[in-house]
């Protein structure tokens, strides 16, 4: 019984506005569902780092004793497996964002639901009402309009101090001469799925690269973008 699962990934630190974002969005999740008259559910999701599960358990705390207001909406987390090898190098962590979006595909498929991934420094300048605009650029296409989307990529202003502009500029040249498709920010942290295209890029022969991969939102474009184009993936 649940329509929309916004993933919010943390990897190293869970940063001091979290848990802000997360009220702006549940907030704006709420109105989103009583707007579209949808009589489902939705749910915040945080994934994160085995080694971060006390923080992320202290978080969820927080957030439950300050939060006991009923709402559709609901927050939750996990933090990803570690199991112990023999040795430190056979240790299987499933460390990073690529692993945790992928547990956030599954789960959007386990409960038939469109995902949406927002970075967990995201920043809502006007509060309730800049969440409810993220969500309606992420879901939106989903709702309305003659050809309904099967992924979502938003072009978010980008700082360039912590993250690597020639990363974003090397991806759009690339994508843009290869597909014909021009996506500006294709590493960019916020972006959707549809729930039945999700379940197609999950049941795929060709394996998506979760190791050591910058991210898997670029994966995911280039893969609807094949699709788009008539090419087999």
């Amino acid at each position: 019984d649940t329509e929309i699962i916004v993933g919010m990934p943390v990897y190293e630190e869970i940063p001091t506005n979290v848990k802000q974002a997360i009220f702006y969005l549940r907030e704006a999740l709420t109105h989103y569902l009583r707007r579209h008259k949808i009589e489902k559910k939705a749910a915040i999701v945080i994934g994160g780092e085995w080694e971060k599960r006390d923080k992320i358990l202290d978080l969820m705390r927080t957030i439950h004793e300050e939060w006991n207001r009923p709402t559709p909406v609901e927050v939750t987390a996990f933090w990803k497996p570690h199991i112990e090898g023999e040795i430190p190098e056979k240790s299987i962590t499933f460390e990073r964002k690529p692993w945790t979006v992928r547990a956030f595909m599954l789960l959007a498929k386990e409960a038939d639901a469109h995902l949406g991934i927002v970075d967990a420094d995201v920043s809502f300048n006007h509060f309730v009402k800049s969440a409810g605009s993220l969500l309606d650029g992420l879901f939106e296409p989903y709702y309305s309009g003659t050809r309904r989307a099967k992924m979502v990529q938003l072009y978010p202003p980008r700082g360039f101090y912590f993250d690597d502009g020639l990363v974003h500029l090397f991806t759009h040249l690339f994508i843009s001469s290869v597909y014909g498709i021009s996506y500006r920010h294709a590493h960019g942290g916020e972006f959707s799925i549809e729930r039945k295209f999700n379940k197609k890029l999950l049941s795929e022969q060709i394996p998506f690269f979760h190791d050591n991969a910058y991210c898997l939102e670029c994966q995911l474009l280039t893969r609807t973008s094949m699709r788009e184009i008539g090419k087999p993936v």
